[in-house]
């Protein structure tokens, strides 16, 4: 999906000014994590700040900065503030419609799921069924 930011923050600690950024790699953290962290740890974590410490406080205390935008997670940014809970549950619709794209595509000889609405709903119901469907111990 190649969903990335820059995040950039300044923040000034004991008489020091530092500008700290970060390449955030958004769908890697989706595919990990099933979610989005927090920027501000990402960026202290990057930068070598213990989340412990004074600085990260200072740091946790500024407002992020994006740049370099790619993918649809431009849409999430408004200023400086970043809808994660939003991207989230974009990604998660894309990746779905994804799976089942590759599915219809390999199984059925289907290359565009559009044009057979039926066959796209059938397929999202059945993944989302597979999705709640409880796990049994054998």
């Amino acid at each position: 999906m190649n969903n990335r930011i820059k995040v950039t923050i300044e923040f000034s600690y004991q008489g020091e000014t530092f500008e700290l950024n970060a390449d955030v790699d958004l769908d890697e953290y989706m595919l990990k994590m099933n979610g989005v962290p927090d920027l501000h740890d990402v960026i202290a974590k990057r930068n070598g700040i213990d989340s412990y410490s004074y600085q990260y406080e200072v740091l946790t205390s500024e407002e992020l900065h994006f740049s370099e935008v790619q993918g649809f997670a431009a849409e999430y940014i408004s200023g400086s503030e970043f809808d994660a809970e939003g991207f989230a549950a974009r990604w998660r619709e894309e990746h779905v419609s994804e799976v089942i794209a590759g599915i219809a595509r390999r199984v059925m000889g289907v290359g565009d799921l559009t044009a057979q609405p039926a066959l796209k709903q059938a397929l999202l119901e059945a993944y989302h069924a597979g999705q709640s469907a409880p796990v049994r111990a054998e």
